[in-house]
């Protein structure tokens, strides 16, 4: 990949892309979301000469952003100086008893934030969906008011609007390997230390981001990005760490009349799935169950649509290859659950992130790339799919899974199929991808119920060119105690 192609792709568009070798320098800046970090440092950062760029980053953060354990701190000195900026997330909702706007200003952990008119009149999409980040000038007003502070100030360190042209066109200037290589490049990983395998791994990762209700599970060792891949990539997307997830939470609470987090997120990810102490109540299961299927869930007489995409990810030992087996026991016996779930990423393929195979050239901002992927998912790529690719005789749901699965990989790396077209070799090797992905849950299935998931035949046809029964071979234990089988 040439570094001077990316620039002049998209550089000329405003500030889309950063010199990824100041990944390296993540540590510096405290606990601040990736796509964050990449927008600071591409408006203070000279490439040429980072140092003096680099030290004014870190003095903005240590000025701005203060920790969880300074939100008193914080109070007082907004209550002292009447004023104070913080750089945090923003989140704003309409409180109709109220009849009032109220913000959620996480720095200092206040759910009953005023907010002016002013702010939301510039940035209310973006602060009453997923909330934003940014530096906020906080004010104090004691009014008798349920809380006495109130944002007057709001400027957004992150990309807020996208021009999909300048995305199209930028692709037409890209081999489709050098496009790959942008991609791997812009989630911080040098492309050059990965083989072809690993890259559409990588690749996967992101399908959740750009379509909608596609679902995947990956297991595999430690330190392999996979919670990364959802917690620093975008504010659209959403990690539940460990611990026990509730229906109010996740759907809808009927106390406060709120939304949980399917409900406000792209993308939310169970993490730590395999922990032992992990439990996931029969009341989410099966609440999830519904929404998995179609997008609707209930709560009493209530019916809700989402468009989120679930992810669930956990640890095995680095001599362990298995798929469902270690996840929560109220999940992994579930067929209708498991069968819910597009696809399985092998993560025991996926090599453990060091500092030798960090990203070493340009790459998009990460907030940037955020944007293009939640405005992906607006587009549906089925009809191209339906166009080039028959699966004869294969079940809806399996159908379903790895159309959507070779949906997102179009989006992702051919983004103008709908109007170009796409070869046919270059269709096959997505469609294999999304077989393989889908052949790892349709096997632990069929462990599960030989009669209901036994003999799955996986022939596919592009343009009319039939193609033999494929699958990746990957070697995995499907189930306890049974022996390990070629996938």
């Amino acid at each position: 990949m040439d570094n001077a192609t990316v620039i002049a792709a998209f550089a000329p568009h405003g500030p889309l892309v950063i010199d990824k070798t100041l990944n390296r320098f993540d540590g510096i800046f405290g606990k601040v979301p990736r796509y964050v970090v990449d927008f600071v440092l591409s408006q203070k950062v000279d490439p040429a000469n980072p140092v003096p760029g680099l030290q004014e980053a870190v003095s903005f953060f240590k000025q701005y952003h203060l920790e969880p354990t300074h939100k008193e701190f914080a109070k007082r000195t907004i209550r002292t100086r009447g004023t104070f900026p913080l750089l945090g997330k923003l989140s704003v909702r309409y409180d109709q008893a109220k009849d009032t706007y109220l913000a959620h200003v996480a720095a200092i952990d206040d759910q009953n934030v005023r907010v002016v008119p002013a702010v939301l009149a510039q940035y209310d999409h973006m602060l009453m969906t997923s909330g934003a980040w940014g530096v906020m000038h906080i004010a104090f007003s004691s009014n008798g008011s349920s809380s006495p502070f109130i944002v007057t100030k709001f400027s957004p360190v992150q990309v807020t609007r996208i021009d999909e042209v300048v995305w199209n066109d930028a692709r037409r200037q890209f081999t489709d390997d050098d496009w790959m290589d942008l991609l791997i490049t812009t989630v911080g990983i040098n492309p050059a230390t990965l083989s072809a395998r690993q890259k559409m791994l990588y690749i996967c990762r992101l399908l959740p981001y750009v379509e909608s209700g596609l679902h995947l599970a990956e297991v595999g060792p430690t330190e392999t990005a996979k919670t990364y891949s959802y917690r620093e990539l975008s504010s659209y997307a959403h990690v539940i760490s460990g611990g026990t997830s509730t229906v109010a939470s996740l759907f809808y609470n009927k106390t406060s009349k709120r939304l949980g987090l399917l409900g406000q997120k792209d993308v939310v990810c169970f993490d730590e799935i395999t922990t032992p102490d992990i439990k996931m109540g029969a009341d989410v299961v099966n609440v999830l169950k519904d929404m998995m299927n179609d997008g609707r869930f209930s709560r009493d007489t209530i019916e809700f649509t989402t468009d989120c995409s679930l992810v669930f990810v956990g640890n095995t030992r680095p001599d362990t290859m298995e798929t469902f087996d270690s996840m929560p026991m109220s999940i992994r016996h579930d067929r209708a659950f498991i069968d819910r779930i597009c696809g399985f990423i092998p993560g025991w393929e996926m090599p453990r992130i060091r500092p030798d195979n960090y990203a070493t050239s340009i790459g998009l901002m990460t907030d940037y790339f955020a944007e293009v992927m939640h405005r992906l998912r607006q587009t549906s790529y089925l009809p191209t799919v339906t166009k080039y690719v028959s699966l004869p005789g294969w079940s809806q749901r399996n159908s379903r899974a790895v159309s959507r699965i070779v949906a997102g990989l179009l989006k992702l790396l051919h983004p103008n199929a709908p109007t170009d077209g796409v070869a046919p070799s270059a269709m096959a090797a997505l469609v294999e991808t999304a077989i393989g992905l889908r052949s790892s849950v349709v096997d632990y299935l069929t462990v599960l119920d030989p009669t209901s998931f036994g003999g799955t035949k996986y022939e596919y046809a592009i343009d009319g060119i039939e193609r033999p029964k494929t699958k990746v071979k990957v070697r995995a234990k499907v189930a306890t105690n049974q022996p390990s089988k070629v996938l």
